[in-house]
């Protein structure tokens, strides 16, 4: 039979695993945020020299 003492140290421990996890899925969070955040800078510059290219191409009359 458990004692009570077994018990709350099963629990704590527990928690504290809880905790752990929780913690590591809000770093994850962060990281993937921030990557996020990267890659739509790619992007939007990519979507800039597109637009540059576009906009060359029509001023020099080569645009079809």
């Amino acid at each position: 039979m458990r004692t009570g003492r077994q018990t709350l140290h099963e629990i704590n421990g527990a928690i504290a695993e809880a905790r752990s996890k929780l913690d590591e899925t809000a770093a994850l969070a962060g990281r993937l945020s921030d990557e996020r955040a990267a890659l739509e800078r790619q992007r939007l510059q990519a979507v800039a020299v597109i637009a540059r290219n576009r906009l060359d191409l029509l001023q020099s009359g080569d645009a079809g």
